[in-house]
């Protein structure tokens, strides 16, 4: 059964659906060297949606970012919002889809999505090569591959329950199709100009991949799309863990 949250929800006006993009999309772009502008960014974020749980959801994912906790936890604080209002995780029915010659579509999208990865990785090599900085304690080098591997899990969670799941669910009877498409592909593109690879190409790139994740969606149900990111993610924290350099800065 349908929740009120998720009625509501649904009736969000097509602003906020944008409102919603892009407060996730430029809120991780600007923080690293705009902090002022990034708390202007939630402000206004705060000021144009016009229900407290959409309220809620902008303010822990600012909150989050202001905080310099670890990638994804704003994502996900904001999705765990979405979530506990509503029962019905990701829209109904829509986990799991089997269209004909599923089987085929599933190791076409799955090749299609290592290849994205090692796309990536060739597009930022040099910047793979010479070392991402992460703010962890170093492990034991045994462990590098469980990281890379808890890492993609966690990262693709976070991202996908964010884009796929609750701005997509908010902006499905709010917008046409073509610009849910829009916001969360642009938002997600914006919100990796620091990302793997970062810059104006690390943006175009994940514009590109978001796109594809939400049409895999639609296809094979968000189950496809979050198995389609998590395939790209890992073999990018592969090619990354090899080369990561450890800073303990707690």
């Amino acid at each position: 059964m349908t929740t009120t949250w998720l009625r509501r929800a649904r009736a969000a006006r097509p602003r906020e659906v944008w409102v919603l993009g892009a407060v996730f999309g430029l809120v991780p772009s600007t923080l690293g060297m705009l902090p002022l502008l990034t708390g202007v960014i939630g402000l206004c974020g705060l000021m144009l949606v016009r229900t407290w749980r959409l309220r809620l959801i902008v303010t822990l994912f600012v909150v989050a970012e202001l905080l310099g906790l670890p990638w994804p936890a704003a994502p996900i604080l904001a999705a765990a919002a979405w979530f506990t209002c509503n029962s019905i995780a990701f829209g109904a029915g829509s986990w799991l889809r089997r269209p004909r010659g599923a089987r085929l579509q599933w190791l076409l999208v799955l090749a299609a999505a290592v290849g994205c990865g090692f796309v990536v990785v060739a597009l930022d090599w040099w910047n793979i090569s010479t070392g991402y900085v992460f703010p962890l304690p170093v492990p034991p080098t045994w462990s590098f591959p469980l990281f890379a591997i808890g890492a993609a899990i966690v990262n693709a969670l976070g991202e996908e329950a964010l884009w796929r799941g609750l701005l997509a669910d908010v902006g499905e009877a709010a917008t046409t199709r073509a610009s849910n498409v829009a916001v969360q592909a642009l938002s997600f593109g914006l919100a990796h100009y620091h990302g793997i690879p970062n810059g104006p190409l690390g943006v175009v790139a994940a514009t590109v991949f978001s796109a594809f994740l939400y049409l895999v969606g639609l296809r094979l149900g968000r189950a496809g799309a979050l198995v389609a990111h998590l395939a790209t993610d890992l073999v990018i924290f592969l090619a990354v863990i090899q080369y990561a350099q450890f800073a303990w800065n707690g």
